[in-house]
């Protein structure tokens, strides 16, 4: 633990057992499920926190495709130095069960609770992480990230009731971006803390731009840019293809991450002359290649909450075309650290990239401010001081 840290601490820094309670982490089989709850995770750790995961997934059926990431899992794993607990349960799609899943899980939490004796229980996602962590006699956070905030509660009034109940008997609520705090704050009118996702400082910084186009064969001279994320329609990626259409030069388009329209996406690309480069799902180092090797990176979403892509941009020194959408014009800010457009808005996206291939020099410059904002605000590391005072003030008070 370096000085600053210490200092930010205060006297009080001593390491707490952390339980994290979430659907989603990477594994062996799959390294970029949840990764960004391992990047927190990992910098917790690195503050002098023991953190152990209870990962509960769907108790999956013996046959189909789609259920086999589930079904490999093993009942325990280490993933990069921290132990995760698999916990199975039935969930339905849809989410058909999800206000149930807190009586049908509770042997579960507790056992985990009963072998790590964890200082805090922080859960990611209101349901059904947050629900089955709640009232467990630990003090609990739940952290909210965008879809558990905007969408699943208004979807019946079942998983309405069971997000207010879970909401009002956390110890303490965050959102990623002052957007989710005040979309949890429609459902109970409670405090929300905000604390901004963010990147990993290591492995995205202003890297060697020429160094990283000769690892991809790219040539210097040619406008490139990035985009990372899933490929599904709440990304935007189908807006993407229509707005980079008919720009004097079309830039080579990176594109790291898969999804369900990989194949649609592709040929839309094609039918709008934009050449493309898919390398799927890639580690975060290959993901701060294909970023410093662009000269801008890219996100045209309709739905978000703050995404760890845009602080991993912004962390790689490169500017942000994005959708003004969920927490992203709280990070990025128009003109100054990159170019925000409604979302769906395809001429307005189209004039955004004209702009940043037409002045690289400008480009750049809002790339560069975009990096000093990153370094102080959309780091891990500043992400998990701001959880560590929120435990502190939990343990304090229940001390008290």
């Amino acid at each position: 633990m370096d000085l600053l840290t210490l200092e930010r601490l205060g006297d009080n820094c001593k390491g707490m057992r952390v339980l994290v309670v979430t659907s989603d982490f990477p594994s062996e089989i799959d390294h970029v499920r949840g990764v960004f709850i391992y990047r927190q995770s990992a910098a917790l750790r690195d503050l002098g926190h023991e953190v152990s995961v209870l990962r509960v997934v769907p108790l999956a059926p013996p046959f189909g495709g789609k259920w086999h990431k589930y079904r490999a899992l093993g009942e325990r794993y280490t993933y990069e130095g921290i132990h995760v607990d698999v916990a199975r349960t039935l969930i339905f799609p849809r989410l058909r069960n999800f206000e149930l899943l807190r009586a049908q899980t509770g042997g579960l939490i507790r056992k985990a609770i009963a072998h790590v004796q964890p200082d805090v229980v922080h859960a990611h996602y209101v349901q059904y992480p947050g629900s089955i962590a709640v009232d467990r006699g630990k003090p609990a956070v739940i952290t909210s990230h965008g879809i558990d905030a905007y969408d699943w509660p208004f979807r019946r009034e079942g998983l309405r009731r069971d997000a207010v109940r879970t909401l009002e008997r956390a110890d303490a609520v965050v959102g990623v971006s002052a957007f989710i705090a005040s979309t949890l704050r429609r459902l109970v009118d409670r405090p929300v803390d905000v604390v901004f996702n963010g990147g990993d400082e290591r492995a995205f910084t202003r890297a060697d731009r020429a160094g990283a186009r000769a690892e991809l064969e790219i040539s210097n001279d040619r406008p490139v840019l990035a985009f990372a994320g899933n490929l599904g329609m709440a990304k935007g990626i189908f807006d993407l293809a229509k707005a980079l259409r008919g720009l004097d030069v079309a830039p080579l388009l990176l594109i790291a991450g898969d999804g369900p329209y990989k194949n649609d996406l592709e040929k839309a690309l094609q039918e709008a002359g934009v050449p493309v480069r898919f390398f799927g799902n890639v580690r975060n180092d290959m993901v701060a290649t294909i970023f410093a090797a662009a000269d801008a990176v890219t996100l045209p979403s309709h739905k978000e909450g703050l995404p760890v892509t845009i602080c991993e941009a912004m962390l790689a020194g490169k500017p942000v075309i994005a959708t003004r959408v969920g927490g992203i014009a709280e990070i990025v800010r128009h003109e100054e650290t990159g170019l925000l457009a409604a979302a769906h808005d395809v001429d307005a996206l189209h004039a955004l990239f004209v702009r940043v291939f037409a002045d690289p020099a400008a480009a750049a410059e809002m790339g560069r401010r975009g990096h000093q904002f990153a370094r102080q605000h959309l780091t891990w590391h500043a992400n998990a001081l701001s959880y560590d005072r929120i435990y502190r003030r939990l343990t304090q008070a229940r001390a008290a």
